[in-house]
C-alpha cells in the first residue's frame, strides 16, 4: 500500500520536475475557477443576458475536465513509473491516448460518485423528516461507508486503462471480487493522500489570497485582469505549491495502484512495451 515511497527515494527529481509541465493545468484551472468567481460579481457584464447560469456551468465543468487531465497525466506517469522502474530517462510523463482514455475514466468515475452521493442526501433528506436525528446519522454513516467501499471496486480502473490502452471501468468491479480490503486500503490512501493536499493548498490559498478571489478583480479591463489574473502572487503561489505537493501526493495516491493490479492479474505491465515506448 506504500508503493509510492520507494519510487520518492529513487526518483526525487524527476518527480518534482513533473511539476514543470503540469504547472500550466494548474494555472489553467485558476483561470477558470477566477473566471467562475468573477461571471458571478464582477465580471457579470461580460455574460449576455440571460445566460449567466449556462456560462458559469460551463466554467464550472470546465474545470472538472481540467482537474481530470491533471489526475490522469499524473496517475499514468506515476502507473509508467512504478511498472518501468529500470528506465532511467525519466520519460514516464507525458500527452497521449492513455491519458485521454484515462481523462474520461475520471469523469464518468465522480459523475458516477456525485450521482450516488446525490441519491444518498435525497434519502437521508427524506427519511430525516419523519424519524429521529440518531437514526438520520446513523444512515448518513452507513451512505458514506456503503459509497467508499463501492468506489472502493472502481479503484483499479485507471490502473486497467493504462495499462491495456482500453476504457475500463467494469473490469476494475470483477478484479477487485473478494479483494475487498486490499481495495477500499487504496482507496482510503487515495482519499487521504488528495484530500490531505486539498485541505493544505484551500488552508493556504486563504491564507495568501486574504479573502474571496472576487476581492482582487473588477477594477480595470477583463481582458487584462483576466491574462495577469494566474500570475499574481495570491495565485501563482497556491499553483506553485499545488504542483509540488500535488506530484507527491500523486505518487503516493497511484502508486499502490499499479502494485495492485500487477498482484491481482499476475502480469507485468513493463512487458507490454507499447505502453512505455
Amino acid at each position: 500500500m506504500f508503493a509510492g515511497f520507494p519510487l520518492l527515494r529513487r526518483s526525487p527529481l524527476i518527480v518534482l520536475a513533473w511539476g514543470i509541465p503540469l504547472l500550466p493545468v494548474s494555472m489553467a484551472g485558476t483561470v477558470l475557477s477566477g473566471l467562475y468567481s468573477g461571471v458571478k460579481g464582477p465580471w457579470a457584464y461580460i455574460a449576455p443576458r440571460g445566460s449567466g447560469g449556462w456560462l458559469q456551468f460551463g466554467l464550472l465543468f470546465s474545470e472538472f475536465l481540467t482537474m481530470c487531465l491533471w489526475m490522469a497525466l499524473m496517475a499514468a506517469a506515476v502507473f509508467r513509473a512504478v511498472a518501468d522502474p529500470d528506465r532511467t530517462d525519466g520519460r514516464w510523463l507525458r500527452l497521449g491516448a492513455d491519458e485521454l482514455r484515462l481523462t474520461l475514466v475520471w469523469v464518468v468515475t465522480f459523475v458516477v460518485g456525485l450521482i450516488g452521493m446525490f441519491v444518498i442526501v435525497i434519502i437521508v433528506s427524506a427519511v430525516g423528516q419523519s424519524v429521529v436525528r440518531g437514526f438520520t446519522n446513523a444512515t448518513l454513516v452507513a451512505g458514506v461507508v456503503v459509497t467508499t467501499v463501492a468506489l472502493a471496486r472502481f479503484v483499479l480502473a485507471p490502473a486497467i486503462t493504462v495499462f491495456e490502452q482500453r476504457v475500463a471501468i467494469g473490469d476494475s468491479w470483477r478484479l477487485t471480487r473478494g479483494r475487498y480490503g486490499l481495495a477500499v486500503a487504496c482507496a482510503l490512501l487515495f482519499l487521504v493522500a488528495y484530500g490531505g493536499d486539498e485541505w493544505l493548498l484551500m488552508a493556504l490559498g486563504d491564507v495568501v489570497r486574504g479573502g474571496s478571489p472576487e476581492a482582487t478583480i473588477g477594477a480595470g479591463p477583463f481582458l487584462l485582469e483576466l491574462a495577469l489574473y494566474p500570475f499574481k502572487p495570491e495565485h501563482m503561489v497556491p499553483d506553485l505549491v499545488r504542483v509540488v505537493t500535488g506530484t507527491i501526493a500523486g505518487v503516493i495516491a497511484y502508486a499502490p495502484m499499479a502494485v495492485l493490479y500487477r498482484d491481482l492479474t499476475g502480469s507485468n505491465p513493463a512487458d507490454q512495451a507499447a505502453v512505455f515506448d
